[in-house]
């Protein structure tokens, strides 16, 4: 379907995932301001977006090793077709926490002192009709317990050497600790580091029946041999990006979206997944990821058209006036709302303790010290970024406001943390 054109046009919102649910509700726009108020959803339409410079999704098989993980890859790539056990985020910056309604999975239960954890499945089915069940989640508990080198989430004494046993049956998936833990931390750093995968990819060989591969059903008498094989298999499958949209394993998904093409130069477009179990369902008709190489290109295919939602540089804005969110004039023209984009993450410079040069140095406290108090962030905000930054204060980030995660001590050091940048978007109907 093509797309019709309306002023003003969608507003994007804080990340590139986020963007992607916005989008398919078709249910923001913007005030002169540039703050977000509500508008009609309407179905239908195809929205482009421009994918950050120099990025290009290309992993996706959500079980990968350190070379392929990237928030690209899955947040914002996997996640639109394999809902992770537990999904993070809102339609806005300041959500952050686990959003239980977009999971397949209801909140985790903990008993026998949290040493015991029980996870209920909701009952979604795979596109290809699987259920979404307990067994889903075994297999891929599975797969990094047979593969733990291979797998980036993995570090001694976590996930999955802290689970003494996990048992599957039909919704619900029982873990055994092998001691007590935070709640909290255990929910949002081991569990959800979990993704669901359907018995169709528990396999050796293409059109082999599903489950055959004997992954889900493995242990370690065995030393996970069929495990190994079947990562073996599926991560081979996953270096073929040209083969992505047409794969019978990679059309199976329990996501909103499905792909329908993909190119390995970067361009890929998503179609809804018909057979979404979760709530709300796709309302675009499609969604085109596009790749640059440079901000100016990006910047570029804004003002010609060809894309409607993508980042403006900072130098291509006017100066932020003090307090606002966004610059009093758009520099696209009363076409485009301008969204501040405010990334739920810190920047940082991580010195090289081992260098054989400067190593001794660094190692030292007060040197590192010295090196924070001449980093000038006021004066790099203003020089820079042109008021589009905020001042960092600590290890966890201050923006959105009301981070319930910041420290007290980080809230005395300093206020806000991390640059960001106005974001440009369209509206667009059927």
């Amino acid at each position: 379907m093509k797309l019709r054109r309306r002023r003003p046009r969608l507003v994007a919102v804080a990340v590139l995932a986020a963007v992607a649910m916005v989008a398919a509700a078709c249910s923001s726009s913007s005030s002169p301001s540039g703050s977000s108020t509500a508008g009609t959803a309407v179905k239908g339409g195809t929205a482009s977006i421009s994918l950050p410079a120099g990025v290009t999704y290309s992993w996706i098989y959500p079980f990968y090793s350190i070379a392929n993980a990237s928030t690209y890859n899955d947040n914002q790539f996997q996640w639109l077709m394999y809902r992770p056990l537990y999904f993070f985020g809102g339609n806005s910056s300041s959500d952050v926490s686990v959003n239980y309604p977009l999971s397949p999975a209801n909140a985790p239960v903990y008993s026998n002192g949290g040493k015991t954890v029980t996870v209920t499945m909701k009952g979604w089915k795979w596109s290809n009709g699987e259920p979404v069940d307990a067994n889903s989640v075994l297999f891929f508990l599975h797969m990094a317990m047979g593969n733990k080198a291979n797998w980036y989430a993995y570090a001694p004494g976590l996930l999955p050497d802290n689970i003494m046993s996990a048992t599957a049956s039909g919704n619900t998936l029982t873990l055994q600790l092998n001691r007590a833990y935070s709640t909290l931390w255990f929910t949002y750093n081991q569990l959800a580091a979990l993704n669901p995968m359907p018995q169709a990819w528990d396999v050796t060989s293409l059109g082999a029946k599903p489950g055959s591969g004997g992954c889900t059903t493995d242990s370690a008498a065995d030393k996970w041999a069929k495990c190994v094989a079947v990562n073996n298999f599926l991560t081979a499958q996953a270096k073929n990006a040209a083969a992505y949209a047409t794969s019978p394993l990679w059309s199976v998904v329990d996501g909103p979206w499905k792909l329908s093409s993909f190119s390995t130069t970067g361009n890929a477009t998503m179609v809804p997944n018909t057979k979404y179990s979760g709530s709300p369902k796709p309302k675009l008709s499609a969604i085109k990821f596009v790749p640059f190489t440079a901000d100016s290109a990006v910047y570029t295919a804004l003002k010609t058209g060809q894309v409607d939602i993508g980042r403006i540089p900072a130098e291509d804005l006017p100066v932020k006036p003090a307090n606002a969110t966004v610059p009093a004039t758009n520099p696209l023209g009363s076409g485009y709302n301008l969204e501040p984009l405010e990334p739920f993450g810190i920047q940082y410079a991580q010195p090289n303790f081992n260098n054989p040069q400067v190593g001794f140095m660094v190692r030292q406290l007060y040197i590192r010290q010295a090196l924070q108090e001449v980093m000038d962030q006021p004066g790099i905000i203003k020089a820079i970024w042109r008021g589009y930054a905020i001042p960092g204060s600590g290890p966890a980030p201050n923006s959105p406001p009301g981070n319930p995660w910041i420290p007290p001590a980080q809230t005395q050091n300093n206020s806000r943390s991390r640059r960001w940048r106005p974001t440009a978007g369209r509206r667009w109907a059927a």
